[in-house]
């Protein structure tokens, strides 16, 4: 293979993998099957505050309506996007010694992510943040190293926001019939690990 061949194959190939994934999702779920939220799940912005700030002032924390808010439809669930268009900062630290952080004020949020890590642990990892951001009191930081099962409660807490907002169960049950419940290909549709699949197939009891 010649050099620029070389160099048009690895600059290609995050877009191709994307496609892939893309198609695989249509071929998995044909279109959406997210169920229809309730009138319940209605919000009001307000003009000084960050739209996380105002969903949760709301009451609404709940996964399954930032899904319906910002209309995902397919796996994999777009979590940078969610948390630039919730108006949380992110950054990205080298070495810090953790995995995540995130710190906030009553108008302001920012999290902090460790440079290095998979791409599937740093989406679980803003997952897992944004569940402390909406889960937990405001002007407290949380910084977390691991998210093993039989953790505290608050961490199990972000655990389940993370793992509920990645693969959402309604997501999860369809895929499982179409990929007849093969961990290593849903783990790969969802952009997850296989570890964190396997504990939300257990969660759900589909496994």
């Amino acid at each position: 293979m010649s050099r620029l061949r070389q160099i048009l194959w690895f600059s290609l190939r995050p877009m191709v993998q994307l496609w892939e994934r893309w198609i695989e999702s249509c071929q998995v779920y044909g279109r959406p099957h997210r169920p229809k939220l309730s009138g319940d799940y209605m919000y009001i912005q307000s003009p000084t505050l960050p739209l996380w700030r105002s969903l949760r002032a709301q009451g609404q924390i709940n996964p399954d309506y930032l899904l319906s808010l910002f209309s995902v439809h397919f796996p994999p669930v777009d979590v940078h996007g969610i948390a630039r268009q919730l108006g949380v900062i992110v950054h990205h630290v080298s070495n810090p010694g953790w995995s995540g952080a995130v710190s906030s004020t009553d108008t302001r949020a920012e999290v902090w992510l460790a440079v290095g890590d998979r791409p599937v642990r740093e989406r679980f990892t803003l997952a897992h943040e944004l569940g402390h951001l909406f889960l937990h009191p405001l002007g407290v930081a949380y910084r977390d190293a691991h998210y093993e099962p039989g953790t505290s409660t608050i961490e199990a807490q972000a655990n389940n926001f993370a793992a509920s907002l990645l693969m959402p169960d309604w997501m999860v049950r369809v895929a499982m019939q179409s990929t007849g419940g093969d961990v290593q290909r849903l783990a790969r549709l969802f952009d997850v690990s296989e570890s964190a699949m396997k504990y939300r197939l257990v969660n759900l009891g589909l496994r």
